[in-house]
């Protein structure tokens, strides 16, 4: 029910039975924006070749789409060098990747950015501040924890701001410029922010699990309303 912060943690539950480095193309994903590092593109390379990659294609695509649609807003010619490391690569999977990015630029934006606010919203705003590092992505989801911190209601809008404030605590606690963005963040409260400054995310899920069975006959599905 929470942001998967999709593949960073589903990388990480699985490194240990992967065949490649999955660890560190983890860890390359979530800090490319600190390092912007040009081998990025080998390691992505391999990662193609790898038995978790072949095993889960179409989530991975998914994803490393969003994330090179997010190189490619900041930095064209990075995007560009990536595009025909991949194409020398001859791995078509990859190769379709950044053909799908450069034909419909507009309807990633529209749909995956623009729509209506939800969990999966959230992670397409994690993955945009790992490709960019831009801290409007944080903002954003702290408008989210903020407008639905308190919904009783609608089920979705309480779970969407949950994932907001649990992803935020996570990445906080790794990431320093999670951290001080938050911490200096004039959009927040004080005590949403100290919330997530000093509450376990283990605690956090707990917590919003309470919430839902404590409020379960109150919740309405329909999220529209």
């Amino acid at each position: 029910m929470f942001s998967r912060l999709i593949f960073a943690v589903l990388l990480i539950a699985v490194a240990a039975n992967a065949d490649l480095g999955i660890e560190e193309y983890n860890e390359n994903v979530m800090r490319y924006y600190e390092k912007k590092d040009a081998k990025f593109i080998d390691l992505t390379i391999a990662f193609y070749k790898s038995d978790f990659y072949k095993s889960n294609a179409t989530e991975m695509d998914t994803h490393l789409l969003q994330f090179f649609y997010g190189i490619k807003t900041q930095d064209q010619k990075r995007f560009n060098d990536f595009f025909a490391a991949a194409k020398n690569s001859g791995d078509q999977n990859l190769i379709a990747v950044f053909e799908y990015v450069n034909k419909n630029e507009k309807s990633i934006a529209e749909t995956r950015l623009e729509g209506d606010e939800s969990p999966e919203q959230n992670d397409n705003y994690w993955i945009m501040f790992f490709a960019t590092g831009d801290t409007k992505y944080l903002d954003k989801l702290f408008r989210v924890a903020m407008k639905y911190k308190d919904e009783k209601k609608f089920m979705m809008k309480y779970l969407t701001s949950q994932s907001a404030i649990w992803s935020l605590a996570s990445n906080a606690k790794q990431l320093k410029l999670v951290k001080s963005h938050l911490t200096n963040a004039k959009i927040l409260d004080s005590k949403l922010k100290n919330y997530m400054l000093k509450t376990d995310p283990e605690k956090i899920r707990e917590n919003t699990i309470e919430f839902l069975k404590k409020n379960r006959e109150n919740w309405d599905m329909d999220q529209q309303k």
